[in-house]
């Protein structure tokens, strides 16, 4: 097409200055003054045959250069709907999108890249040539590029070619000069300061970022903070499988966030594969945790694209305690105005029970419980109706603390003892166990 155009251009100029000589009368284009020499003028206009002979020779050779299979330079000179006009072996051609040297997703990406390589040198191999009219298709698919040498917490260069609701695609190839092909790197959301900055970035435009790693399927993370290079290093995997400190957050939602000795975030997943027996439990003990407080868990995976660790708590004990509090809150609280009243009432009553016992000597049963850490503990029932604190003493003897540890270790589960009740404090009976010398030397101390 080209080429036709060229050849009407010559013909319109020949016909203009054959008009000239049939009317002879001075050229409109020349300047006032300057001599009339159409004969100089004729000269200078290109021989027809001379450029059919020159197009001739430069098809012949691209007729060659396919043949032969060679591979040929071109330029992007131009873009279409679908593909390049290109310039190869001195002539018009074209390639589309699907055949350049690498490929995009969909076409706004090369759209948003043409301005930066328009004139870039790439290379191709001819795929067809018509000749009436004329016509090359060209296709890039073919080795070309260099390794890009890229370096972790180094910042480059890259042209915006998508944007979606969870980031933005870059091509750090720009800042190569594309000799290393497209190099696409993803720029999480996340690494903006608000979303007014995000919604600023625009196709097509430059940006500046550093590379961070790649996720597990290859692809390449762009981040504006470097230290957020160690999600995508590698080196978060040494928690895998191994059991950690997590620190529970409670968030203005009442919601628990979790985070891994106290600085990656983590999430605890309540999925019946994690907890096929206990998964009701396990959520219940959720709930039931405090702010601040501290649980061990096991490391399931880190998730580098949402930088997230996976846990499943498994410590029994902890467990446990979590869903047992819950059920103490409940008792406490209480779930109606009713329940509360009939409460107190009761409460009430044996609070005036308990002031009556005061200088009585009553009969003491012993239970022992273990806490949370497994230690065993005494718990004293006075009449199996209401908890009572142990004071040991013997008529000659000053029992030290330590004695009246062990004193309380060699009491048996069930055993029954006679206690003075000398007070009340808290709603808990102050006691007083006298010692008798006999009894008191049995003990092992």
């Amino acid at each position: 097409m080209a080429q036709q155009k060229f050849l009407k251009f010559v013909f319109h100029k020949i016909y203009q200055i054959s008009n000239l000589l049939k009317y002879n009368t001075p050229s409109p284009k020349l300047h006032q003054g300057e001599p009339n020499h159409i004969e100089d003028r004729i000269e200078e206009i290109p021989n027809n045959s001379n450029q059919k002979k020159y197009l001739s020779e430069l098809i012949d050779n691209i007729e060659k250069q396919k043949e032969e299979n060679n591979s040929l330079p071109f330029k992007i000179i131009s873009i279409k709907n679908k593909g390049f006009a290109v310039k190869v072996a001195g002539l018009y051609a074209y390639i589309s999108f699907n055949h350049m040297p690498w490929q995009y997703k969909n076409n706004i990406a090369w759209k948003a890249i043409f301005p930066f390589i328009t004139g870039k040198v790439f290379f191709c191999k001819v795929f067809r040539i018509e000749k009436d009219p004329i016509f090359i298709l060209i296709n890039a698919e073919i080795p070309q590029f260099q390794k890009a040498e890229i370096n972790c917490i180094e910042k480059y260069k890259g042209v915006v070619i998508n944007k979606t609701r969870f980031g933005i695609f870059a091509d750090i190839g720009y800042s190569f000069k594309w000799k290393c092909g497209s190099l696409v790197g993803l720029l999480h959301k996340s690494n903006f300061n608000d979303i007014e900055e995000y919604d600023k970035i625009e196709i097509g435009q430059i940006i500046e970022s550093f590379f961070l790693g790649y996720f597990e399927e290859n692809q390449m993370i762009l981040g504006n903070n470097p230290e957020m290079k160690v999600w995508y290093s590698g080196e978060l995997d040494y928690y895998i499988g191994k059991d950690v400190q997590v620190k529970v957050i409670k968030t203005d939602t009442e919601k628990n966030a979790f985070k891994v000795e106290g600085k990656y975030p983590a999430t605890l997943s309540l999925t019946s594969l994690n907890y096929p027996e206990n998964k009701t439990q396990i959520k219940q003990a959720i709930k039931n945790l405090n702010n601040d407080e501290i649980i061990h868990c096991k490391v399931l995976g880190v998730n580098k694209k949402l930088r997230l660790f996976h846990l499943k708590w498994e410590m029994k004990l902890e467990i446990e305690t979590s869903c047992s509090r819950g059920k103490q809150i409940k008792e406490l609280i209480g779930n109606t105005e009713d329940r509360k009243t009939s409460k107190q009432k009761t409460t009430n009553q044996a609070i005036g029970q308990k002031l009556e016992m005061i200088g009585k000597t009553v009969k003491v049963s012993v239970v022992k419980r273990e806490d949370k850490y497994r230690r065993k503990k005494n718990i004293y029932l006075v009449e199996n109706k209401y908890k009572g604190e142990l004071n040991s003493v013997n008529e000659y003897y000053k029992i030290s603390k330590k004695e009246l540890k062990q004193a309380e270790r060699n009491l048996s589960d069930g055993e029954t003892i006679e206690c003075e009740v000398i007070g009340l404090r808290n709603h808990v009976l102050i006691l007083k166990w006298n010692l008798k010398d006999i009894d008191f030397f049995n003990f092992k101390f």
